[in-house]
Formats: C-alpha cells, structure tokens, sequence
C-alpha cells in the first residue's frame, strides 16, 4: 500500500469506530445507565459525605429524642406539600456529546468536499446528518444491486474517501478521531479501564490506590494513590520507590510494580507485624519485674 492508501484505510477504520461509539451514546442517552466503571473520589468529596453521614445521623438522634418515629412525623405534617417525584430527564452530558460528535463528522464531510471545490449540502439533525455524513466519506459497505434490467451487480464502496488527496484524508481523519474520542469519553468505552487496587497505599494506608489499564498494553499500566493529601515526604516516605520526591504524587508505573524498590515490596514491608512482647518468668507483657 501507498501512503494516500494507508490513510484511507485508516479513516474507514475510525469510521468504524464511530459507527460504534455513536451507537453508545444513543443507547446511554437514557437516564438509569452508568457509564464510569470506578469513579475518584477526592478528600473534600470524601469529607462532604462524612458530614452528610454525620448530619442525617444528628437529625435521626435528635427525632428519636423527641419521640417522632416515621408515622408521628407523618401526621404531624412533615413531609406533606412535598411535590411527587418526576421520572428524570435526558441525560445533558451525553446529549452535548452527541452534538459535538455531529458537528464534528459533518464538519468532516464538509472539509472532504471542500478538498474537491464542492460544498456538501447534506446536513440533517441526529443520527440521519452522522449516518449521511459517513455514508459521503465512506460510502457503505459493499452490496448486491439488481436493476431494472434483471442484470445483479455488485457495488463496491464509492465514498468520496478513495478521491481525496493527501491533505483532504489528513483533515478529515483528524476531524472524525476527534468526534471518536469525544463519543467514547462520553460513553464510558475509551478502552482504559479503571480498577481499585486491592490493597491499601504503602505511603498513607489508606485504600485509594487505582489501577489504571489504558487498553492491552501492560506498559502503559500504572497504579496511582488518588488521595490528595498523599504526598511523598522523601527519603524516610514508605511508598519505597527508588527515586522518592518531596511533594510528589505517588504513583506507580507498571515497570515499577516489582523489584527491590517496587509497589509490591513496599506493600509487604507496611503490612510487616511489630515484633511480639516476650514474657519472663520475672515478669508479663516485656517488663523484667512486675511489683
């Protein structure tokens, strides 16, 4: 393959990519889905729900302090002119997604047709303007055609991709990754998946180590504390790495999972138990005499 080939191939597989992603979004626009696999929390979000926890549990306290239970705070009108719950609308994130991802493939369709001094006209809202768009670039998968004549032939692709020159595949191709990457971010399908790492940061103890896995790729696999106030603290910090940073985030590289200044050494060495205390016939619990 030439390099004008290489490029349009690669466009029709982007294309194809968002064929998909695009199909995300209009399953997703409906509420009641969720798309993030492990949200971040950070310490004032953390801090926020302790005092909510906090403050529902003092209006519990002082309810039952007052003798109201559920039916005597009901009759004694709490709660009443509450307006009734109303199924939830679209979901806004998603639907901003949709129209940039619109915009983007017929701004796509538009510079293609602008690398051949035409103007495409074929504009429509929703699916019909990203389906008409990507049919113009790509023009659809071949298929078996019978005419008036009885005569079957079969069509190949005839998108406008195959005319293009270089600079026309090199504009459209960045414009369609782009609609991509904004409907993937959107869907929660951007191919990075993120997990809690099962055991507590060897730094600050607590359980808000993520493993994040940016597609199949091991070494481009990290593992990140997410507390915000988990900073190294130098020589004496107990994340262990070999190059340990005052101030700095503590975070992991796949590289660094293993080996003598690795995540895992530094987790076994946390978790290491103090030594036991020794009783003596003179004493219990380490002390040498007991009066």
């Amino acid at each position: 393959m030439n390099l004008f080939e290489d490029y349009a191939e690669s466009i029709r597989d982007v294309i194809s990519q968002l064929r998909e992603s695009w199909s995300w979004l209009g399953e997703l626009v409906e509420p009641g889905w969720e798309t993030s696999s492990t949200p971040i929390i950070s310490d004032q979000q953390r801090a926020r729900i302790d005092r909510s926890i906090r403050q529902e549990r003092a209006e519990r306290h002082r309810g039952k302090a007052r003798g109201l239970g559920p039916l005597t705070e009901r009759a004694a009108g709490v709660g009443v002119g509450a307006l009734a719950s109303a199924p939830a609308g679209a979901r806004l994130a998603i639907v901003d997604a949709m129209t940039n991802v619109h915009r983007l493939t017929v701004d796509a369709a538009r510079y293609a047709a602008a690398s051949r001094d035409a103007v495409y006209v074929g504009v429509q809202p929703g699916d019909a303007g990203v389906a008409d768009a990507l049919a113009y670039l790509d023009g659809g998968p071949p298929c078996w055609i019978a005419g008036v004549d009885g005569v079957i032939g079969r069509r190949t692709r005839s998108g406008v991709v195959d005319v293009l020159d270089l600079i026309g595949l090199m504009g459209v191709r960045n414009l369609l990754v782009r609609a991509d990457r904004v409907a993937r971010a959107a869907a929660g399908v951007t191919g990075e998946e993120t997990k809690t790492f099962p055991h507590p940061c060897p730094a600050c103890g607590a359980r808000s180590l993520q493993w994040k896995m940016p597609g199949r790729s091991r070494h481009r696999w990290s593992v990140t504390c997410t507390r915000e106030a988990c900073l190294c603290t130098g020589s004496m910090c107990g994340c262990g790495k070999a190059i340990r940073v005052p101030g700095h985030r503590h975070k992991w590289a796949y590289a660094e999972l293993d080996g003598r200044f690795g995540l895992w050494r530094a987790i076994a060495a946390a978790r290491r138990p103090a030594p036991p205390i020794r009783s003596s016939a003179s004493g219990h619990g380490g002390w040498p005499e007991r009066k």
